[in-house]
């Protein structure tokens, strides 16, 4: 996952689309891939730039989706030949 940061801002997204800044990484409008992320960094509005000219697109590393485990019916069984 993505988001567009500075290091210690980021921007993050009400529920009516409205872009804000925050200190707090899990408030981060979260991007799927990098270039989604580099799209929406092209067309932030200036009121951002007044605030820093530092944005970019960064990785965000701790994914705060849980991985889900295969359930049994998906699991490979190993077979002797």
């Amino acid at each position: 996952m993505y988001c567009i940061g500075t290091g210690n801002l980021y921007i993050a997204a009400k529920p009516d689309n409205f872009l804000y800044t925050t200190e707090k990484l899990d408030e981060a409008r979260l991007y799927s891939t990098a270039q989604r992320a580099s799209n929406a960094l092209v067309t932030l509005p200036r009121r951002f730039y007044e605030v820093s000219s530092k944005w970019a697109v960064r990785e965000v590393l701790n994914n705060p989706e849980p991985v889900k485990e295969p359930t049994a019916a998906h699991k490979q069984i190993p077979v002797e030949n």
